[in-house]
């Protein structure tokens, strides 16, 4: 009975498909097809392993693209014995969020000493525009009209501009 068990466990384990996760280091990235190649740390490679997990599905979705040699594990895609998806980066290239609508991410530092500098600029065009007075010649009514009461900018902070749930 021995013999025969251990017959049948050697049919089971050569008919079952490996469905552990692989480590490995990226060899080819495919932004287009979403997609990379993996040489596996165990010897061999994986060919066109899915970026993300799902199949895309026409949603926009959150990709990132590895680092060429950088570390990446690799997890089976449900019940695939083939298909691999990427599930952890070592290092990543790049991250395009909503199929890069919306261009890159702004940098919120720079942004801000941006605009204090315009913000700057013009209250102080503002300030001088409000003391500056022409000289009248001619008839003149006697009457100087004001110049429009416009408030002085306030400087920009950073937390105006930030989102704390996305940082980079």
């Amino acid at each position: 009975m021995t013999e025969l068990s251990e017959l049948f466990n050697q049919l089971v384990k050569k008919n079952t498909p490996d469905r552990t996760n692989k480590i490995g280091h990226v060899i080819a990235v495919d932004k287009k097809n979403k997609t990379c190649d993996v040489k596996l740390i165990s010897g061999g490679e994986l060919l066109d392993v899915r970026l993300t997990a799902v199949v895309d599905n026409g949603k926009k979705k959150f990709l990132m693209i590895p680092e060429l040699d950088s570390s990446v594990l690799c997890s089976p895609v449900l019940e695939s014995n083939v298909d691999y998806f990427v599930s952890a980066f070592s290092d990543i290239q790049e991250v395009i969020f909503q199929d890069g609508f919306n261009k890159g991410m702004v940098k919120v530092k720079e942004l801000t000493e941006r605009l204090n500098l315009i913000e700057t600029a013009f209250n102080s065009l503002k300030n001088e525009f409000i003391k500056h007075i022409h000289p009248i010649s001619g008839p003149s009514t006697g009457t100087v009209t004001p110049p429009p009461l416009v408030e002085n900018l306030t400087k920009t902070k950073i937390q105006d501009l930030e989102n704390k749930n996305f940082s980079h």
